[in-house]
């Protein structure tokens, strides 16, 4: 895969990593349609029956069909930069005193190094709700962090953020929420609503767009081309001629017998 994106690197330029991704798809899929139609060739030019073959037919049929399995086979097995992608990911959690949650956080080009904790809860004025965060690793104590959320006369609901950057791999993250009034704490029966989630690096939505609009427009092409690969070519000349010889009316002289095919 280095050596591929070496390649396009030199040709292309610097490039994001759709780019770097569709190429060495559209590769395969070309190198493998070009090989089939070369075969194809070379085996009607060794061939001794005289009849017209499909792939000198219809020199197009099998290498559109041969391009439309490789790309499928290239977009499911082949190790290219967009593959890292695993979509939005995020984790709901919804807590009432303390809970404890697994969270995998993904290396790579696509993500950046860190999680992000959201949170809401309805709080009254003087309110204030406290979450702790403690990120372990195999048992062992990481990073922490907190979140405060503070309590609005204006606006009940209170939603707060904090970004923990980390190294990528499977941690434990430990939330514990604490409610003050007045800085007095609180009892509750109320469950808060969280939100782990490990962002997107910066650029990297825009590539994650121009990876779904490569792979669409990659699809409809493939498609056209097979459509193309079917009903561009000619028909067999022998079967055209007998055709033609059973249509002629009968000359003078001569009994017409006709052919039922």
């Amino acid at each position: 895969m280095e050596s591929m994106k070496g390649i396009t690197e030199t040709v292309f330029g610097q490039m994001g990593v759709a780019v770097d991704s569709i190429i060495p798809i559209l590769f395969i899929g070309g190198l493998t349609a070009i090989s089939v139609f070369v075969i194809g060739l070379v085996f009607e030019l060794v061939k001794i029956s005289e009849t017209e073959g499909l792939a000198r037919r219809k020199p197009l049929f099998f290498p559109s069909i041969a391009f439309a399995i490789a790309i499928l086979i290239a977009f499911s097995l082949y190790p290219t930069p967009m593959t890292q992608y695993h979509g939005l990911h995020e984790k709901p959690v919804h807590f009432k005193d303390s809970k404890s949650v697994n969270f995998t956080v993904y290396g790579g080009e696509i993500y950046s190094h860190s999680i992000d904790v959201k949170a809401m809860y309805d709080l009254e004025r003087f309110e204030s709700l406290v979450i702790d965060i403690d990120v372990y690793l195999d048992g062992d104590f990481v990073t922490s962090s907190n979140l405060t959320l503070v309590g609005s006369s204006l606006i009940p609901r209170a939603e707060g953020e904090v970004n923990i950057r980390i190294d990528p791999g499977k941690y434990e993250i430990r939330l514990t929420q604490t409610l003050l009034y007045n800085e007095i704490v609180q009892e509750t029966e109320t469950y808060v609503s969280c939100v782990i989630g490990q962002p997107l690096r910066s650029g990297m939505f825009e590539q994650v767009l121009d990876w779904e609009s490569y792979r669409a427009l990659t699809f409809i092409g493939a498609f056209f081309l097979v459509l193309a690969g079917i009903c561009i070519g000619k028909e067999d000349r022998k079967r055209f001629r007998k055709k033609s010889v059973d249509k002629e009316p009968p000359r003078e002289g001569e009994v017409y017998v006709r052919r039922w095919s």
